[in-house]
């Protein structure tokens, strides 16, 4: 039952609107590399510098992973971080999950830092395959290029646009959208339908459903379809 093909819905509102540039790169990020197991703490600091935000990300790793042996921080968590620690700052921030290439490139040239969570094993320390979350800035269609601040790697790391679907995936294409207050309404006319949590995770099954269809033996698909469904409370299905 749960194979049934259904139609998609888009994440960008059905309106007609004008075409993205061709480029486009957000600045004023200050980047700070990450400290043992803390790509969370260090990629929303990392993301709230485009703000005016100048803490470092043990300000963030107090609140999110006071256990520093703590390795897990969740969506749930940072957007938490945003939303009630920088009170000094009016800025906002929201997840959704179901996301696309040409979501990011539309958030991203409306001036909306992003942050995504992926599956990682990067070059050449190949540590085994392990979750992280990577800041993205700017985007280039002419070579189908994101440009990342990767708070493993480096700053303004270049991914290629099916790089970052095929790890994104991974993680149901989890996506963190930091704005302004005044920014609010404009970020929900962007997202249409997915701006409501349960169109946002009822979308996002269908997405993996439909992957699921054709390759039953993909385990993200299925990963993607349980973790909407919990999000939809269908937890019997």
């Amino acid at each position: 039952m749960l194979l049934m093909a259904l139609p998609l819905t888009s994440a960008i509102a059905q309106e007609e609107a004008p075409p993205l540039p061709a480029t486009y790169r957000l600045t004023g990020f200050n980047y700070e590399p990450q400290m043992w197991n803390n790509c969370g703490p260090a990629t929303v600091t990392n993301a709230l510098t485009f703000f005016g935000y100048t803490d470092k990300q043990t300000r963030a790793a107090d609140f999110l992973k006071p256990d520093w042996r703590d390795k897990n921080v969740s969506p749930e968590q940072l957007i938490a971080f945003v939303n009630t620690q920088v009170p000094e700052i009016p800025v906002y921030a929201a997840y959704r999950v179901g996301g696309s290439i040409d979501l990011l490139r539309t958030l991203l040239a409306n001036n909306f830092p992003v942050i995504i969570e992926k599956g990682y094993d990067p070059e050449p320390d190949r540590l085994g395959w392990m979750g992280h979350y990577l800041l993205i800035t700017g985007y280039d269609d002419t070579t189908e290029t994101f440009y990342t601040s990767d708070s493993y790697i480096g700053d303004n790391i270049p991914y290629e646009y099916s790089y970052i679907d095929h790890f994104w995936r991974h993680f149901n294409r989890t996506y963190i959208v930091l704005y302004r207050q005044e920014q609010e309404e404009a970020l929900m006319a962007l997202l249409g339908d997915d701006a409501d949590p349960f169109e946002n995770a009822r979308n996002a099954f269908e997405i993996a459903q439909q992957e699921a269809i054709e390759n039953q033996d993909d385990p993200f698909a299925w990963f993607n379809m349980g973790s909407s469904l919990v999000m939809l409370a269908r937890f019997y299905e």
